[in-house]
Formats: structure tokens, C-alpha cells, sequence
């Protein structure tokens, strides 16, 4: 037995001198470069490629057959540009299973390796002729091979991994001047089998076009994919990066993107499930689907956590207006199904909530294209709205202008025998455009929206629905209906900023709306002096973008009625006690204080003509009396000049006999004089003289 083995061993060890001396022999008798036209000839016929190399070939035989290449290039037949190139190409493959049909590739190394497509002006890509040219090879699959027979002319491959250094891919079409390239690629993967998870980590650097952007990140999971279905998965992918360039102008955003994601390349479908993305603190999380090719669309659902809208739009380098409330999109949150396309962007089933506020509906964007504008369009419910709490502060008004010295002591003391106050004289209004009218001319709208409460200029509006459209530079606000403090207000209203200056017009049309809340301040020491349930109609005109142009090009008509008020803190006594008084030749010894005083009814009829409202006849039913008359109210400086007639009923009574009524001065009509800042009201009034 031991003469046996050893006979065998130093049999072995013959054979093994033998095969190394024969393969140091063919490594000197051996030239790779006689079958470069070979190789190249068989590149040709199997992937319709040039392949061309520079510097010689190297090769090595042991531990296995490898082969590498310099300065390689494959060029298309029908082009004159290299499809790709590399500096550097390795590849080690095992000898023996060549026999058998397989190419078992131990290391794929490439370094320099550029890939360029490009569409031309027909869309057609300079890689399409080579898809009908390639020779069918099978990697290696991970199941029985009951489950998966390989055609008989078939190669197999299996691969133990891959390598690339600084690489790079460029992408380009003609017709639309879209770019796409990456730079700087480094992937690595470990073994490739079909049907089976393959680890893999990708570094690069990203850019595009017509808009610049950059991106520097990597992408990490697990590849499975099957060649013959020709789908692709991606499993517990982690894309993380930067983008800069100018959908971030002097910003960055910082990202980061989980999911599996899943390709179809025969229906050109993908999808991407558990999708989650955090982007400088916003929290995406959703379910996405999509095609490209000749239909691109992009559908699913997503939903963003509650974040702040003003720090993330500035992060981005895109800050909200700095005119809005500092308070304003602190608090958002949305929900939403999307459908994107090629030409429109859709969101079904939207949820929306921002600060306060409560929005659901839909929302459609078109795109701007050829010399149509971008478009929105939808329908949107709210349960909340504050508009205050999101609109940019206006002031409308300037400083109010200091009233005359003795309307102040007839408003505080309710005498009526000091001098009429004199008419404001400076302009009332603000003068500084606050009216984004040339932003109209960039927009298309169109929406409907309907509110259970909607607060605006501190008026708390309800169930209002409403219609806004935007068209060709005319902004229109059609069917505007709502509840305010428990009366209806109906109106329409539009602003054409087609022609300098704009246009606007106004329908109005209010009912049993309480007046005192129309004129509160909000301030609880400065009371109205007017109440009672106000009835308006008017259609008013104007022109301008500020304030005080729209008020001083005022025109129109307006019908105006009050019914069940009072007139509060006035005195309306005083001054008819001293005017019967005086007719009658005799001096009043009370001083009657000012009291509140029933108003049944007040109706007055206005012409408006830049900025001034012409009464042309005025009717008023207080208890004990009634007035007639006419004037006018300055709307420009806020001023009103008036001239009354009372007649007193026979029911009139003053405990100061110098002011008893008889026969003679119970038919009579006692004029009255109002004249003065239009924040006095009727404490303007005096007796005529």
C-alpha cells in the first residue's frame, strides 16, 4: 500500500509540473493580439458593436483565464461616436466550464467607463439598432433547473461581481433639449444570479437639463431580477443625496428615499412601494406607480406629515412673501391620490391642512406650454378658513386726519349749538400699490369653493361658496353667496388688469345684515353709532391698483335701507328744542343729554361719481318725527355734507315748555345741517340758523 501511494503521489506531482510547464510554454508561444480581428469579428456579429482597443492585450491562465483591455470603445456600425468607451476592462473567467456552455466570470473590473445615449430629432435612441442583435445569454438562476430549462443555444453566465470606478453615463435628447448624466460612478456588487437578491452599493454624482440641477448621493439594496420577463426589483432601497442648481436657488436639499421599487421593462411599468422620503424635515410616506416611454404618467397616493412650510420653502431658497403673516403655514399637512402626467397634474381626494385651516377636494395643474399659461382647476371644500391668518396685511386706509376741535366736544358733551365741523381735507386712502394686478396676466384659474366658515377682514362669513376664475389676465369672482352674522350677502365682482389702469366692477347685494358689526372696530370703547338691519344693493365701478385711485374713480348706484335700529349717543332734541325755541321767541332752560333713539326706518338712493355718493333723497322714521333730504358723502377724504327737513309728529313732547309744539309749529318742517368727518355720523347735525 505504501509503494501504491506513493507511485500515486509522485504521479500527481509529474502531471502537475507537466501542466505548468505547458502553461508557461503557451503563456510565451501564446499572442492575444493574433485574434484581435477575431474578437473583434465576434463582438460584431453579437452585438452589432466595433470594438476597438488601444494598447495591447493582456492575459493571464492562472488561477483562471483573464483578459484585459485599455482604451476600449464601441462604436455602433451606423455612428461615428463610441456608444461607450473605458479605460480599463478585466475580466477573470474559470477555463473548465467553458466546455459546458457557461461563462463563470470570477471578477468584472472596469475603470473610466463611459456610456452615452442619445435620441436624435425622430426620438430615435442610438442603442435601439442593438437590441434585435443580441445573443441570447442565461445567467445563472437560483432555482431547480426543473422550474426555469434553458434553450439549448443558450450560454450560461454567472457572474461573482462587479466593479466600476469613475465612470460615468450621459443621456440626451435632440427634439426637447433634456440631459440627464452621471459622474463619477462607483458601483459594486457581489455575486449576480437571476431570481436571487444581489447586494449592491452605488456612489455618484448626478446633473440635467434645460433647468441645472446637481446631485451628489449613493444608492444602496438589494437587485433581483428576471431576464426573461425582463423585470427588475430593488428591495429596502436607500437613495441619499444633495440636490443644488435652480429648483433650489442659493440652497440645498438634503434627502433621503426608502422603498422597493419594482420595473417592468417589457410593459414599461414601475412601482414603488412603502415609499418614504425626508427632505430638510419633511416626511413623505406613500404607494407610486408609473410608465414611461411613448406614456408617461406617474399615479398613487401620498401623504406629508405636519411640517413648516415657511422654514422648508426657505430652506429651499424659495421663502413665502415676506408681506404674509409671520404666523402664516406654520402648520401644514396634506393627503392626497396623484395622477401626473406628461401634460397635467391631478389631486384626487385632497386633504389640506394648514394652520387652522381645514381643505378637501381637487386640484388640477396644466403646465405652461407654446403661448398658453400655466392652469389650475378644481373644487375645494373647507370646514375652516382664515383668510386673515394667511393673507398679506392691507392697509387701505391712511392715518385718519384729527376731527374739527367742536365736533369732538359735540360727540363727547351731545350739544348742538357749536359750529358746524369743517370737511375733511386730506386723502383718506392709501396711495402705495398693494394690488398684484400684473399678476394676473401670469395666471390661469380656475376653482370653485365652498366654506362652513370662512373669516375674512374679521368678518366671520358662513356657508359660502363661491366661483373664481382667472382667464387672460381678468380675474372674476362669480355666484359669491354666504351668511354673515346671520343675514345674506350675494355679489359678483371683477378686475380686469388687461388694460393700465385696471378695471373693476362690483355687484353687491346684502340683506338683514347688522350694521353695527359692519362698522365695528373691534375696539369695545368705540361703539357704533348705528344700528339696525341693513338691506344694500349697488353696482360700482372703478379704476386703478391703489387704494386711493380705486376710491376716487368710484361710480355707480347704490340703494341703501335700514329698518329696526337706533342711533346711539346722539342728541337729536337738543338742537329742534333750540331751533322751536327761537321761532317761537323764548329760551330753553333744560339741557337735554344724549340718549339712544329708536330708528324704524332709514332708505336712501345713491349716485356715485369718482368718489363722491350724491343722496338724492333720503327718508328717515324715528319715534315723535321724520326726516327728508339730500347731500352727499365724500368717499375720497371721508367726509359727508347734508341737508335735512324734520317734521314732527303730534305725539312730539319736550319737558322744557319753551320747546312745546302748538298749532302753528306742528305743521312746520325744521331744517337740519349736517356737515363734517363721516366717522361723526349724525353728530355732525345741527339746527339751521
Amino acid at each position: 500500500m505504501k509503494t501504491l501511494a506513493r507511485g500515486l503521489a509522485l504521479t500527481f506531482l509529474l502531471l502537475c509540473v507537466i501542466a505548468a510547464v505547458a502553461g508557461v510554454a503557451l503563456s510565451r508561444w501564446f499572442n492575444p493580439e493574433d485574434y484581435r480581428d477575431t474578437l473583434r469579428q465576434w463582438v460584431l456579429d453579437r452585438s452589432g458593436l466595433q470594438l476597438e482597443w488601444q494598447a495591447p492585450m493582456r492575459w493571464s491562465l492562472f488561477p483562471a483565464l483573464g483578459v484585459e483591455l485599455q482604451n476600449v470603445t464601441l462604436t455602433p456600425l451606423a455612428s461615428a461616436a463610441p456608444l461607450a468607451s473605458a479605460r480599463r476592462v478585466a475580466i477573470s473567467v474559470q477555463a473548465w466550464p467553458l466546455l459546458w456552455r457557461e461563462i463563470d466570470v470570477r471578477l468584472l473590473d472596469a475603470e473610466g467607463v463611459t456610456l452615452t445615449l442619445q435620441r436624435d430629432n425622430n426620438g430615435r435612441g442610438n442603442w435601439e439598432s442593438l437590441l434585435s442583435s443580441v445573443h441570447p445569454v442565461t445567467l445563472e438562476d437560483s432555482t431547480p433547473p426543473s422550474e426555469t430549462p434553458l434553450p439549448t443555444s443558450a450560454w450560461k453566465l454567472s457572474v461573482a461581481g462587479i466593479s466600476l470606478q469613475n465612470s460615468a453615463l450621459t443621456y440626451q435628447e435632440a427634439a426637447t433639449g433634456r440631459r440627464f448624466s452621471l459622474n463619477q460612478i462607483d458601483l459594486k456588487t457581489q455575486h449576480l444570479f437571476e431570481n436571487k437578491a444581489i447586494p449592491f452599493t452605488l456612489r455618484a454624482q448626478a446633473e440635467g437639463g434645460p433647468w441645472p440641477w446637481q446631485w451628489a448621493g449613493e444608492v444602496e439594496g438589494s437587485l433581483r431580477f428576471e431576464r426573461a420577463a425582463q423585470r427588475y426589483q430593488v428591495e429596502g432601497m436607500r437613495l441619499k443625496g444633495t440636490l443644488t442648481g435652480e429648483p433650489v436657488p442659493n440652497a440645498s436639499l438634503a434627502f433621503e428615499a426608502r422603498g422597493d421599487v419594482i420595473a417592468d421593462v417589457a410593459a414599461h411599468t414601475w412601482t414603488w412601494h412603502h415609499a418614504r422620503l425626508e427632505a430638510n424635515r419633511l416626511n413623505m410616506l406613500g404607494e407610486l406607480q408609473g410608465t414611461w416611454g411613448q406614456r408617461v404618467q406617474l399615479t398613487g397616493g401620498v401623504s406629508v406629515a405636519t411640517f413648516d412650510a415657511r422654514t422648508f420653502m426657505a430652506s429651499i431658497g424659495r421663502p413665502l412673501p415676506a408681506a404674509l403673516p409671520e404666523t402664516a403655514f406654520r402648520q401644514v399637512a396634506l393627503a392626497s391620490k396623484i395622477d401626473v402626467k406628461s401634460d397635467s397634474i391631478r389631486l384626487e381626494d385632497l386633504r389640506l391642512h394648514a394652520d387652522e385651516g381645514r381643505l378637501n377636494g381637487l386640484l388640477v395643474y396644466t403646465p405652461a406650454h407654446a403661448q398658453q399659461v400655466a392652469r389650475v382647476e378644481g373644487s375645494l371644500n373647507a370646514t375652516v378658513l382664515d383668510m386673515d391668518a394667511w393673507l398679506p396685511v392691507v392697509t387701505l386706509l391712511q392715518p385718519a386726519e384729527t376731527p374739527h376741535p367742536d365736533a369732538i366736544l359735540l360727540s363727547e358733551m351731545g350739544l348742538g349749538d357749536t359750529p358746524l365741523p369743517a370737511l375733511p381735507t386730506l386723502p383718506a386712502w392709501n396711495s402705495v400699490a398693494q394690488l398684484p394686478v400684473s399678476v394676473l396676466r401670469a395666471l390661469d384659474l380656475q376653482l370653485s369653493l365652498t366654506a362652513e366658515r370662512l373669516r375674512w377682514r374679521r368678518w366671520p362669513l358662513e356657508e359660502v361658496s363661491a366661483q373664481l376664475i382667472i382667464s387672460k389676465g381678468v380675474l372674476s369672482f362669480n355666484d359669491v353667496k354666504a351668511r354673515l352674522f346671520a343675514g345674506h350677502l350675494s355679489a359678483s365682482a371683477q378686475l380686469d388688469g388687461r388694460t393700465e389702469p385696471a378695471q373693476w366692477q362690483l355687484d353687491i347685494n346684502a340683506d338683514q345684515i347688522p350694521v353695527e358689526r359692519l362698522l365695528s372696530t373691534g375696539n369695545a370703547s368705540e361703539l357704533p353709532a348705528l344700528t339696525g338691519a341693513l338691506n344694500l344693493q349697488a353696482a360700482l365701478r372703478a379704476r386703478g391698483d391703489v387704494a386711493q385711485e380705486i376710491v376716487d374713480t368710484l361710480s355707480g348706484e347704490a340703494h341703501l335701507r335700514l329698518n329696526n335700529g337706533s342711533l346711539l349717543g346722539v342728541n337729536v332734541e337738543q338742537p329742534l328744542c333750540r331751533a322751536i325755541a327761537a321761532y317761537r321767541q323764548q329760551v330753553p332752560t333744560f339741557i337735554v343729554t344724549t340718549r339712544n333713539r329708536p330708528l324704524s326706518e332709514l332708505t336712501t338712493h345713491f349716485i356715485l361719481n369718482d368718489g363722491v355718493a350724491r343722496s338724492t333723497l333720503l327718508q328717515a322714521r324715528l319715534p315723535g318725527l321724520s326726516l327728508r333730504g339730500d347731500g352727499a358723502v365724500y368717499l375720497r377724504n371721508l367726509g359727508l355734507e347734508y341737508q335735512l327737513r324734520v317734521r314732527l309728529a303730534e305725539d312730539w313732547a319736550m319737558s322744557d315748555p319753551a320747546c312745546q309744539l302748538d298749532r302753528q309749529t306742528a305743521l312746520m318742517q325744521w331744517p337740519l345741517q349736517c356737515r363734517g368727518p363721516l366717522q361723526l355720523g349724525v353728530r355732525t347735525c345741527r339746527a339751521a340758523q
